[in-house]
């Protein structure tokens, strides 16, 4: 349950930080966010906190890397439910079976994605 919440978080954090930029903008394009306001405040602490559970669920991904085991199911199952679905249930499927590869290398490009907001959060935060 606390690693569902993670991932969420993780997930969420640069789509919040990059609206919180956006809604900070002035005319010309430029970011107006005060130094110690509340919203760099709030724009630090999301993009570290985010940082970590990127960080938390990519370690996860290297932990079950090594002993993941797909969950078996009948072929003619899974055809039958590809063909309702109208061949997007294969998606899933690999999602499924590369999941570790995806939590790493998913979530390592999100945390990524922070770098430039967590080199300002010291200096935002005042």
């Amino acid at each position: 349950m606390v690693l569902a919440w993670f991932a969420l978080i993780g997930f969420l954090s640069p789509f919040l930080c990059g609206g919180l930029m956006y809604l900070n903008k002035e005319e010309d394009g430029s970011p107006k966010i005060i130094q110690g306001s509340m919203s760099a405040k709030a724009l630090s602490l999301m993009s570290i906190v985010g940082a970590f559970c990127c960080l938390i669920m990519v370690l996860k991904g290297i932990h079950i890397w090594g002993n993941w085991e797909i969950p078996s199911i009948d072929p003619n199952v899974a055809a039958r439910t590809s063909t309702r679905a109208r061949g997007k249930g294969g998606i899933i499927l690999l999602a499924i079976k590369f999941f570790p590869q995806f939590l790493v290398f998913g979530y390592g490009i999100w945390g990524w994605q922070l770098k430039t907001y967590l080199k300002r959060a010291k200096w935002l935060w005042g």
